[in-house]
């Protein structure tokens, strides 16, 4: 159910948006990576402090500059999927994961999050970075 009320948002939220979608456990991340092309996600905590707040204000602020959708060109040979920043056509979804909460853990252990902020770029749900 909390993957598709996530599903819903991820809909809602629209084409070229700079606000985090918050993710709770292990469907939700999933739902987000099955749902959406180009995900970055943002993992932190609330302990996390200042640091924290400033790599999400960066990210927003970044996100803002990317073309209104990005999208790879996959019928082309030869074509790396970080071409798919030249030739947009599907929007960048920002997730934030609070790590922080129980709910969570299993992600973090999975993605392979020790320290925090820890930013990760996914394109069609595999981590690039």
């Amino acid at each position: 159910m909390h993957g598709l009320i996530l599903f819903c948002t991820l809909v809602a939220i629209g084409a070229h948006s700079t606000a985090f979608v918050k993710v709770k456990g292990r469907d939700e991340f999933d739902a987000a990576m099955e749902s959406s092309r180009f995900v970055l996600a943002l993992f932190s905590s609330k302990w996390c402090g200042r640091i924290c707040h400033m790599a999400a204000r960066a990210i927003q602020r970044a996100a803002k500059q990317l073309p209104s959708d990005l999208a790879p060109i996959y019928h082309q040979s030869g074509v790396d999927d970080l071409d798919a920043l030249d030739e947009p056509d599907d929007a960048l979804v920002l997730l934030k994961v609070d790590g922080g909460q129980r709910v969570n853990e299993e992600v973090l252990i999975r993605e392979g999050v020790h320290d925090y902020p820890a930013i990760h770029f996914y394109i069609r749900g595999y981590k690039h970075v």
